[in-house]
């Protein structure tokens, strides 16, 4: 009997495993018509939506359900390059979870007012999908969303008058806002700033309105990785919170209208990888304290009016950067020479100092940097000769521009360079008296 009893649960216990975890083999009816009645009105040129045939609509392209409860919770449609009218019958779908209709053509019309209902909605991607008008203020609703794009390059600006709605997102970890039109938001940082979870955040040519970036005392944000406002006249100094942000991996801030310094406490952004500041009034030294940032893959001082000793900087910075690839100082008033500090860097690719007051003679040790793609040292006062030793080891070079130096090339003709170059600048260098044919062709 006991036994008998044992192998009856063990039954239960599978058939109930077996109810708990099988699929729903379709959709819910309701849910079904809604996406036929979009699929009616929707323009598909690729025809992508050809899959929609049958009673399952749990198996159409594009299309997720629960499979506990037979809703569907996700419509991808990114690739999808749709166009045409958005029928509101996806009202419908109030289970929704995921919604990307990013990549489509709908014509500039206003984001859908009834997107806004969707309050489970976690994941909203309606980037360069042809819309225009005024973001809707209900989308500040949408209270359990960790991510929303709704960046448009290119196409019509959408535009939001006032950030208030963004600050209620409070789950929100990604936020692309970029190329919208910005400019009445004034209160765009403050409402950042009451997202704490906030990971990645996108401002890029966003018309954003000058701000002084030092108006808020307190930082919520504090666990975001990623900053890029480029392409904004903030007209403000660096502010002192960035160096509140331990997690920070990525800054870009180039062409944002800064003054003033660099500040040391940059130097606290020990996660950091990358680094632009290029296209600003930023003036002064490179801070010491950039040597502690050993992680940085990518640093841009570029188009500033930095000043001090190049190799001073370099040897404070660069030692314990192994793995950097790009260093990009060109349009500064740098002085100094080349001399004693590019050794140990077989990892970078672009090396940019042009336009600035740089002397001395290339070393030939620059021939070391096997990973070189892109080298410019133009418009400085280099001086002295230039031979192949140079250039023995860079393979992988594409451009080449040593224009406006004093410079002597001398380099026999009959030299055959390890790389193929697409772009080379010599004017104002002595070179003679023959040049290197495979070079020149």
């Amino acid at each position: 009997m006991e036994g008998t009893m044992h192998g009856l649960l063990t039954v239960l216990a599978l058939w109930c495993l077996v109810i708990n975890t099988r699929e729903i083999s379709a959709c819910i009816a309701m849910e079904r018509d809604a996406l036929a009645a979009f699929n009616a009105s929707i323009s598909d040129p690729d025809g992508r939506l050809r899959s929609w045939k049958g009673e399952n609509c749990c198996s159409w392209g594009g299309v997720s359900c629960s499979k506990k409860s037979g809703h569907v919770v996700k419509l991808d449609f990114g690739e999808y390059s749709l166009k045409g009218e958005i029928n509101p019958s996806l009202a419908g779908l109030t289970r929704l979870v995921h919604l990307n209709m990013s990549h489509g053509d709908f014509g500039g019309v206003p984001i859908p007012e009834f997107i806004c209902s969707f309050k489970m909605l976690r994941y909203l991607d309606l980037s360069h999908a042809g819309f225009s008008g005024t973001a809707p203020q209900q989308l500040g609703n949408l209270s359990r969303l960790s991510y929303l794009d709704l960046s448009s390059f290119g196409g019509p600006a959408i535009t939001v008058d006032n950030f208030h709605w963004v600050s209620k997102l409070t789950s929100l970890r990604y936020l692309d806002l970029s190329w919208l039109y910005l400019a009445a938001s004034v209160n765009w940082l403050q409402a950042v700033n009451m997202l704490p979870l906030l990971e990645v955040l996108h401002l890029n040519d966003a018309s954003l309105p000058a701000t002084d970036l030092n108006s808020i005392s307190h930082v919520n944000f504090t666990s975001l990785k990623l900053l890029h406002l480029k392409s904004n006249n903030l007209n403000s100094f660096l502010p002192n919170w960035i160096s509140k942000l331990p997690a920070l991996s990525e800054l870009d801030m180039t062409s944002c209208g800064l003054s003033g310094t660099i500040p040391e406490d940059l130097g606290k952004l020990t996660s950091l990888r990358i680094i632009r500041l290029g296209d600003n009034n930023l003036k002064g030294a490179i801070p010491r304290s950039s040597s502690r940032l050993c992680n940085l893959v990518e640093i841009d001082f570029s188009g500033n009016i930095l000043s001090g000793d190049i190799a001073e900087a370099a040897n404070s910075m660069f030692p314990c950067m192994k793995r950097l690839q790009i260093i990009d100082l060109a349009g500064n008033d740098l002085t100094g020479n080349m001399s004693g500090w590019l050794e140990g860097m077989e990892s970078l690719t672009t090396l940019d100092l042009s336009g600035n007051s740089l002397s001395g003679v290339v070393p030939a040790s620059i021939g070391n940097l096997s990973s070189l793609t892109y080298l410019d040292i133009s418009f400085n006062a280099f001086n002295g000769t230039l031979s192949e030793l140079h250039f023995s080891n860079l393979s992988r070079l594409d451009t080449l521009d040593i224009a406006s130096n004093s410079l002597n090339i001398a380099i026999k003709q009959s030299w055959v360079p390890p790389f193929q170059l697409t772009k080379l600048g010599l004017h104002d260098c002595l070179v003679g008296p023959k040049f290197p044919t495979a070079i020149t062709n």
